[in-house]
């Protein structure tokens, strides 16, 4: 079942012009009125005086002269984070971390469901719990075969494949690389 609505130029052309509206009127943002990130609550004047995280604080030029210090000694020493192995190491485990929190996706549970009804020789293995490794590349499957047959399904939604590799087939032939031994 392919999802084509975003492809209708006149749907494209309305959603456009809704969006610049909306931004116009929110004064440079596309956020909603309870919105609670930090540039919308300075807009709503919720940082003015005693809600403001810095009230009360002074910054004296001995402290600034320290946290420069920190600073400069950092990036000289090259340990400023982003080319600490460890921070990279932590930084990717928390991404993949995130990105697992919400698996199976709504097109896998339709597969797995489809699976369970058939009885068909498949296990999800979308979360984590099976990784190919080929030509350097780590790459985590959506389903693979549980007879041994080394065969994977990939579930997707062609309108992600076509905004991150211009189109479905440009991703298939790149998968199709990656996976071959």
């Amino acid at each position: 079942m392919k999802n084509r609505i975003h492809k209708n130029k006149e749907i494209q052309r309305r959603k456009s012009e809704t969006l610049k509206k909306t931004y116009s009127e929110n004064g440079g943002l596309n956020h909603r009125d309870d919105c609670q990130c930090g540039v919308c609550k300075a807009k709503r004047g919720e940082y003015v005086g005693e809600g403001n995280p810095f009230f009360g604080r002074k910054e004296t030029d001995e402290h600034r002269a320290k946290v420069g210090d920190a600073i400069r000694r950092s990036f000289q020493s090259g340990m400023h984070g982003l080319c600490d192995p460890e921070r990279q190491r932590k930084r990717v485990e928390k991404a993949l971390q995130s990105l697992m929190e919400n698996r199976p996706t709504s097109y896998e549970k339709i597969v797995i469901d489809v699976i369970d009804r058939h009885d068909l020789p498949f296990e999800y293995v979308g979360d984590g719990k099976f990784w190919i490794t080929s030509h350097g590349k780590h790459i985590n499957p959506d389903f693979r075969d549980t007879d041994g047959s080394r065969v994977v399904i990939e579930v997707f939604c062609d309108y992600w494949k076509e905004r991150t590799y211009g189109s479905v087939e440009q991703y298939l032939e790149e998968r199709r690389e990656q996976c071959e031994d």
